[in-house]
This record gives structure tokens, sequence and C-alpha cells, in this order.
């Protein structure tokens, strides 16, 4: 699997069909009525930039690793400040493209944590030849479950929104990256994702102009009015601005401002993000986007059934030559893990069925 979170999400604990009704992120409505305001990344400073650490040696792979945590004071926006390059140890001839890179596993309202596991998934694309910026974001959680006090949640989500969702540590981390590596090429650089991984990419597309093209597999794309009344269920003064602010995060609120090409991969078998939203995201982006579905077994696999498709379509667009060597199926190989079942009530039809663990997107 390309994306490590798809086993993480497996691996949680069974979930209560009440909290599930309200902590899973679906996917349903119309487009925005109103305009929203972009966020003003700008209004956060930058922090000081760390000078280039020494490259380590990634075991059983080709790829140097270049990790570091930028100076960034507990409680300000960023400072979930860690930041992974990982790069061809080979020296390349010509600047390298790069991917810019977050991990899926959040809820729609806060962030996520990076852990070694996330880079992994991302050797395939080293392999290719690219160089890969990995960040994480403000408000993440190495446990966030639906027993998780309210009071704790609020937290997290205030983190992410003052983080304007996210953007602030991935400018932190793409500024830095091109500060250190000069082998990166700046006129080349494309987001990548999946699931809330997949949100960060469409959001970074739409706000940040170093960004020249987004690849996001089942993107969260909008918020469920669930997630609103889970939020105004938390002890907080002003909940009604932190739900706007919250839907403010989703792409679908920026979709206008997206000008760069975007491929978006789906899957009718996803039971997480629908298939539907995800058209409607592309259809929404307009004429810059291209809307790809794939054969998954579900919502977790999508970034391995999709991996060929989006090598090609970024081979296409950055003119890095194809590399035959490169696995298709599995492009990382990683142990495969039993997944957690879990009931889902179908609220339309009142009936219910198993699905894999959604809780974390």
């Amino acid at each position: 699997m390309l994306f490590p979170h798809s086993h993480r999400t497996r691996n949680l604990h069974t979930i209560s069909v009440t909290c599930l009704g309200l902590l899973i992120v679906t996917f349903s409505g119309c487009l925005p009525t109103t305009p929203i305001e972009p966020f003003s990344v700008e209004s956060v400073s930058l922090p000081e930039m760390p000078s280039r650490p020494t490259g380590k040696a990634m075991a059983g792979s080709t790829a140097l690793r270049f990790n570091v945590s930028l100076p960034v004071e507990l409680g300000q926006p960023g400072e979930a400040s860690q930041v992974v390059v990982l790069m061809p140890s080979k020296k390349p001839q010509l600047k390298l493209p790069c991917l810019v890179y977050t991990p899926a596993g959040s809820p729609l309202f806060a962030g996520m944590q990076l852990t070694q596991q996330d880079e992994m998934q991302m050797l395939p694309y080293v392999q290719m030849g690219f160089a890969v910026v990995c960040y994480e974001t403000d408000g993440g959680a190495q446990a966030l479950t639906p027993q998780t006090p309210p009071k704790e949640m609020a937290e997290l989500a205030r983190k992410y929104v003052a983080s304007k969702a996210g953007l602030v540590n991935a400018r932190n981390a793409i500024t830095w990256a091109l500060r250190c590596f000069e082998e990166i090429d700046k006129t080349k650089m494309y987001a990548i994702g999946h699931s809330s991984g997949g949100k960060q990419a469409l959001l970074l597309a739409a706000h940040d102009t170093r960004i020249r093209g987004c690849v996001a597999f089942a993107p969260a794309c909008k918020m469920d009015s669930s997630i609103g009344r889970l939020i105004r269920s938390w002890p907080v003064e002003d909940p009604d601005q932190l739900v706007t602010e919250v839907r403010r995060s989703v792409p679908m609120s920026h979709s206008d401002r997206i000008q760069v090409p975007c491929l978006l991969i789906h899957s009718h078998n996803d039971r997480i993000v629908r298939s539907s939203e995800v058209q409607r995201m592309g259809q929404a982006i307009g004429s810059e986007s291209e809307i790809t579905e794939v054969d998954s077994e579900d919502h977790f696999d999508i970034p391995q059934v999709g991996f060929v498709t989006a090598a090609k379509w970024l081979q296409k667009h950055t003119g890095l030559e194809s590399d035959d060597s490169i696995d298709p199926i599995r492009p990382v190989s990683l142990p495969a893990k039993s997944p957690t079942p879990v009931r889902r009530t179908n609220v339309r039809h009142n009936s219910g069925d198993v699905q894999y663990n959604p809780y974390l997107q």
C-alpha cells in the first residue's frame, strides 16, 4: 500500500454506531452557495530555517532520508514541525521534480502526525526519480478515539484551524526544502495525498502558487452536517465560529481557486469517501481536473490500485522518464494486517453493514 493509514485505520478499536455516526466524514450535499475567503497563510511568520541535515540511507531502498524539526514554539501555528525529505541516493544529473505529501488518517477537524511508516509509502515515487517532502499538520493526536474527551478534540480542532488548516505547516516545509535542497526543481512541485491527505493536497493546490499540480486519491472534499453537530456538542464558547472555520478547511470551499492540473482518483467500492463527491469536486475544479475511477476493494487500497495511473500522470506533467523497474502491483511491500470490522448503520435505508473502521480518514 502506498499510504499507511489504510493499515493504521484498520487496527483501531471497534467504534459504536452512535459515535461513528457523528465522527465519520461523509460527503453529500450541494456546492457552497456563498464565497469563502481563502486562508491568509502570510499572516503567520516563517520560522527560522535550519541548515540541511546529513542524509541517512533508508534500509532496503535506494533513498536518502533527511529529517528536521523546524523551530516553532509549542502553541504557535506550525508547531507540528517535523519535516522529512526523501531523495534518490544517486546524485541526479538534472533537478528533481518534487512531491509534497502529508499522511492520511485524520478526522475532518484535526491534523495528522507524521511517522516513518508514512514515509515508507512514498518510496515508489522516490524510485521513480522524485524528491518527496513529507510534513505533518497541527492538531494531530497519537490515539484519537470516540472516547477522547470533547475538550481534547476541541483543542485539536483549534490548533488545526489556527494553522490555517495545515497550510502553515505545508508552507514552512516547502520553504525549508527549497532553501536547503538545490536538487529540487521548484518549477515541478506537485501535492499528493490519500483521503484526508488528499484533502490537504487539494487545499495546498488552491493556496500555494509553488504547487503546479495535484494527485488526490479518494480525497475528503466536503463537510457533512454531522461534523457540525459534533463540534457544537463540545464545551467551547464559540461553536458556530469553529464550525465555520472547519467547513472553510474543506477543498470544495476553495474549488474555484484551483488553477493547476489535478488528478482525482475514486472508486465506487469506497465506503468512506463517496465516489460521487470526488466527481463533484473534479467538476467544480473544471477543465484543469482529470477524474479517474479505479476498481479497488475499498477505500484503503485506492492508492495502490491507482498507482500506475498516478505515476503515468505525474510522468506526463513533469517530463520524468518512465522507469520500467517499478512494480505497479505492490509498489511497496508491507505485511498484511487484519482489518478491524465495525458495524455501520446506513441511515437512508435503516440497515447495517460491516465496514472497516473509518473513524480516521
